[in-house]
């Protein structure tokens, strides 16, 4: 498992398409005290990489509003200063967010598509 947490934080710093994926995308998103869209809803996601390069932790998870589903630090998954969270497969299609409980974060994502 580290070899592989090792493998795609190497392609996400290269830039090279990861989880044998056909095209990506790639950026940074300011994590503020109010949820953050990551990404935005797709339908050929095929992989999600996330790096906290701030000081402070990051939460994590979907949101919708008009679903009852609002993410929170206290219900986000965490993501601790330097740690990479992956996601495979395409089940997880639905918008991404992130939040922090003070202050603000620097994300940096990776995404890729079938």
């Amino acid at each position: 498992m580290l070899s592989r947490l090792l493998l795609a934080a190497a392609l996400l710093l290269v830039g090279v398409p990861a989880f044998g994926a056909t095209g990506e995308k790639h950026g940074t998103i300011p994590c503020a005290e109010t949820a953050t869209e990551i990404r935005a809803e797709v339908s050929n996601r095929n992989g999600l990489l996330l790096y906290n390069n701030g000081t402070v932790t990051i939460f994590h998870g979907q949101h919708n509003a008009a679903e009852n589903r609002t993410l929170t630090a206290a219900n986000g998954t965490p993501l601790l200063a330097g740690q990479i969270f992956i996601f495979e497969g395409g089940e997880m299609t639905g918008a991404y967010h992130c939040i922090v409980s003070s202050g603000s974060a620097d994300l940096r994502w990776k995404e890729t598509f079938k």
